[in-house]
């Protein structure tokens, strides 16, 4: 099939399957949920702010507390995770003085399970137990009483769903105010000095996605503007940062796995095999005439052929002294007469091997090398 034809059937087929697909394809528009933008995408308490400052509350958030950095202004509201910054030592001798001096203190459910939440907690007089949630279909709402309206109760009326932990204060502190179901309690404040520590059951509350459902807006204004000195209120919306190597696993498992699998794979690849060693091939040996003839063969290229003749001159007359003592001190003439003599050839041939010597062509080298090794062999 020639080329052109290959390049026009690929241009057919493609034409064709572009006539099917928008034939029987056609454009529509999808709806998906991308999430918040900005800052609330990381701040959980933006719409609670916000709430707050619609409402003429002063409202701010921090993404972090280390009470020796920073601490909010006497008779403020700090709302935040219990958490490890602020666990024990000198951090939360600070925070406790901070609520002794005015302050008011809203500790939150920790992000993740840790000890340190419970060092915080215990140390204000609170703790959380467990509860089992029961399935919301086997839950059932109870009828209001005859003759009273629903909308007229001023019961909190809060999504207890995801909330799987009760309050619990320590028998030798009483609490001030308390919100309970019949599970325990999920809401609960007491003085601390001159200020308050309110513990709540369920930071989801006044989350962006929840703050809007039931009655968790009416729960947070309560809690911070009700019966309390008014201050500026402060949400900390992160103050235990995952890992990085906790990060990278929750975005990326794939790739840890892959790596990790790289990794083994190339340490078996470099671990030590067992089993006999295997030995080097052995090389066949030379021929020593193939290392005389490199050896010449270099010679010649770098230009060393003068030497190389010197040399089998200089060993023909060493040979020839043996026998004929002071050859060499005599004219050349004579000492090629007293070499042809010996070895049985023309003068003239002997007389032009030793003194008129030509090597400036390979041929004529090659050609002089061979008469000068003829004649040593005839001596």
């Amino acid at each position: 099939m020639r080329q052109t034809t290959a390049i026009l059937l690929t241009v057919l087929a493609g034409v064709l399957f572009a006539s099917w697909f928008f034939t029987y394809h056609e454009k529509v528009i999808r709806t998906e949920y991308v999430g918040y933008s900005g800052e609330a995408r990381v701040n959980d308490f933006l719409a609670a702010e916000m709430l707050l400052q619609e409402l003429g509350i002063d409202a701010d958030s921090r993404s972090e507390l280390v009470p020796s950095d920073w601490l909010p202004a006497r008779y403020d509201t700090l709302v935040v995770h219990a958490s490890e910054p602020f666990a024990f030592g000198t951090e939360l001798n600070m925070l406790s003085g901070w609520v002794a001096n005015g302050g008011h203190l809203v500790l939150l459910p920790p992000q993740r399970e840790t000890d340190f939440a419970e060092l915080v907690l215990d140390a204000f007089g609170f703790m959380l137990e467990p509860v089992e949630i029961d399935d919301a279909e086997d839950q059932e709402e109870e009828p209001a009483p005859d003759g009273e309206d629903e909308e007229e109760s001023f019961d909190y009326i809060l999504d207890l769903d995801s909330t799987y932990v009760r309050i619990r204060s320590h028998e030798d502190q009483a609490t001030s105010a308390t919100l309970s179901d019949e599970k325990g309690i999920v809401a609960a404040r007491r003085e601390w000095g001159e200020g308050y520590v309110t513990v709540v059951a369920g930071a989801w509350y006044f989350t962006n996605f929840n703050l809007q459902e039931h009655d968790h807006a009416r729960l947070l204004m309560d809690i911070v503007a009700g019966y309390v000195d008014e201050g500026k209120t402060w949400f900390i919306y992160s103050t235990a940062f995952p890992s990085l190597w906790e990060l990278i696993w929750r975005n990326a498992p794939f790739v840890v796995l892959g790596f990790v699998a790289s990794l083994i794979l190339w340490l078996w690849s470099r671990a030590p095999k067992f089993g006999p060693a295997v030995g080097p091939d052995s090389l066949a040996r030379r021929s020593i005439l193939e290392h005389v003839r490199a050896a010449g063969n270099f010679a010649w290229r770098n230009r060393s052929a003068a030497d190389l003749v010197a040399s089998s001159t200089a060993a023909i007359l060493h040979e020839a002294e043996r026998r004929h003592p002071g050859l060499s001190r005599l004219a050349p003439q004579v000492q090629a007469t007293q070499l042809a003599r010996m070895t049985g050839m023309r003068d003239s041939y002997v007389f032009d091997a030793m003194f008129n010597q030509d090597h400036t062509s390979h041929r004529e080298f090659t050609r002089l090398m061979k008469v000068l090794q003829r004649i040593r062999k005839n001596l």
